[in-house]
This record gives structure tokens, sequence and C-alpha cells, in this order.
């Protein structure tokens, strides 16, 4: 089954995940899928308006993908739509957006799930994964050129990852550096320091095989497990660490302090 690597829902399992960017989670979404051929995914679709005659292009969490659907029966079958915007990166769903598409399948009747990685390792990741976008996507309109001028990696961390600004608002080119607790907590638990998160489970990238096999065997009790293929692994020669200064590590701890916190990750 070919998908996008979005968030998807499988109601036949009981299902949802929020794919972080950054995780491996495009590798895990294509083996969920192909336990469900009815899985539910963020999709765009052209909504006729009835009541003004106007087309417009909206993003789900939907079936609903057919062209010229009426808004009113997409609400009367409890469908949810945002407003597309080419800037946004639909695929990975931050609070509150993805609990205003994902509401009904993120409650205690669901297995919701998410990865969560390193912050110091998943920057550079992200970093070295920018560099390659257009090979990996073959698209322009994923290229950030902002990101493309930095070779060396504390130069961007100094001069890009530093901004005060770069996460307001954030767009499909940012994304990738947005601290991973930003998908998974409401800002009411940030503030009253309680670490709660929103999904049932919060499976490590660092231990990638054993809790994909944990979510695997939760779908599928009796099936074999798949051997997990990363998608979109660069191979790294060399260990994160290695790639930062003093400076850029003093950065990178600032902006991901909350992940440090309620991940319990250190350098």
């Amino acid at each position: 089954m070919v998908i996008n690597f979005k968030m998807i829902v499988s109601v036949k399992h009981k299902f949802s995940f929020i794919h972080i960017p950054k995780t491996a989670g495009s590798s895990l979404i294509a083996h969920v899928a192909d336990l469900d051929t009815e899985i539910i995914e963020l999709c765009s679709t052209t909504v006729y308006m009835k009541n003004t005659g106007v087309h417009v292009k909206m993003c789900g969490l939907s079936q609903v993908n057919d062209k010229n659907q009426d808004l009113n029966l997409c609400h009367e079958k409890g469908v949810k739509f945002l407003e597309y915007d080419p800037s946004f990166d639909y695929a990975h769903l931050y609070y509150p957006y993805n609990v205003f598409l994902g509401e009904e399948y993120l409650g205690k009747d669901y297995f919701s799930t998410a990865f969560v990685r390193n912050p110091f390792d998943r920057l550079v990741s992200a970093f070295l994964y920018s560099k390659k976008r257009k090979e990996f996507e073959n698209s322009q309109l994923n290229i950030n050129k902002d990101t493309e001028k930095y070779e060396n990696f504390n130069d961007f961390c100094v001069y890009y990852l530093n901004q005060e600004d770069l996460f307001h608002p954030v767009t499909r080119y940012n994304v990738h550096y947005l601290p991973q607790y930003r998908f998974v907590c409401d800002p009411l638990h940030i503030a009253r320091n309680t670490k709660e998160v929103l999904v049932s489970f919060v499976g490590r990238f660092e231990k990638l095989k054993e809790d994909f096999n944990f979510i695997y065997r939760h779908l599928d009790p009796y099936g074999d497990v798949p051997e997990l293929n990363h998608k979109r692994n660069l191979k790294r020669q060399r260990h994160y660490s290695e790639y930062y200064s003093t400076e850029s590590k003093k950065i990178a701890e600032k902006i991901y302090e909350k992940d440090l916190d309620i991940f319990k990750y250190t350098f």
C-alpha cells in the first residue's frame, strides 16, 4: 500500500499515530498501513461550498478525498478540515491541529502512539536531511534556501536555529526542528508541569526495533512482525555529539529544554 507518510488512523485496529519528523515515522507507517486497506490519513480535497458556489481546497484527516465534495455533507459525516496552506507541512501536524482533526482517535478507546528521539541526535539528522531533501522528495517546494547555504552545523545553529521567531509561525521548512513536545503535549499540561502526553505510548528511536515490535504485536497479535526498513536513513558516519561545539550545544539545550526534561534525554 502506498501512502504519503502522514498522521494515520486505523479504525479497524483502533490505532492512531502522530508523526514527529526525524523519528523514523515514515518507516513505521508504511508497515502499519499494510494491516489496514482502509487507513485514514491526512488528505487534501476540493470542497464545493454550495452557499457560495465556489470550490475551496481543504485538508483533513479522512477518507473523503474525492473532488467536488459538498461542505455541508462533509460536516454531516463528521469530517473536519483545515484551510489548505501550501507553506504548511501537513505531514507533521502538531498541537492543536492534530487534536482538532483527530480528537476522537486519540481518546481512551484508541491505542495512540508517537516516536521521539534524542533532541541532539534529531537536530543533526534534520540538518543533514535538509541538504538532501530534494533527493528524498524530488520537489523544489520542500527546499529551504535559508538552510541550504549552511554547510557547517555550528553556523546553522548560530545563525539560523538561534532566531527568536524561528517557530512562529511554523512552516514546512522548519517543522523538522520544532521541539517534539509540541506534537504530543497540551500547553496546559506543560504550564502545570505535569509532563502528560496526548498519546497512549511514546516509542523511542533509540529502541526502534523493540518499540516497533511492541506496537505491531498490539495490532496483529498472531502475525509475523516484519523487519523494519528505515526508509530515509542517511547512514551518518559520525556520532551526533561530534557535530557540536560548546556554542551549538548551548543553543540546542535552550531550544529543546522541555524535550530533554519531558522525555528524559541527555547529551
